[in-house]
């Protein structure tokens, strides 16, 4: 059992949960992304294609580094994609529903 005092603490004294990074480093080849489930590919192609904010850190004159990616962005395009394609799907069904009852 962990001791209370090496926890992180919140103003009242509670340990606060634990914080979401600001940046992550792409998973291992083979591996997903233990948050959102991707593979490195996928979050890759994301940041190329401009839909998730990336950053690159590499020394001058080097030509491999470290790409971090926000997670927040990820998880905002994630959001955005659920409310996309469950409106949709939602209308769908409720115009399915509609044509059945008339």
């Amino acid at each position: 059992m962990a001791n209370s005092s090496t926890m992180p603490q919140s103003a009242g004294g509670a340990p606060k949960a634990a914080e979401i990074p600001e940046w992550i480093r792409l998973p291992r080849p083979g591996e997903h992304e233990p948050r959102t489930g991707l593979t490195r590919s996928v979050i890759a192609r994301l940041c190329a294609e401009g839909k998730v904010k990336s950053i690159t850190l590499r020394e001058r004159g080097k030509l491999r580094g470290c790409r971090l990616v926000s997670l927040e962005s990820l998880l905002a395009y994630l959001r955005s994609l659920d409310a996309t394609q469950n409106t949709a799907q939602n209308g769908e069904a409720e115009t399915s529903l509609a044509a059945a009852e008339a």
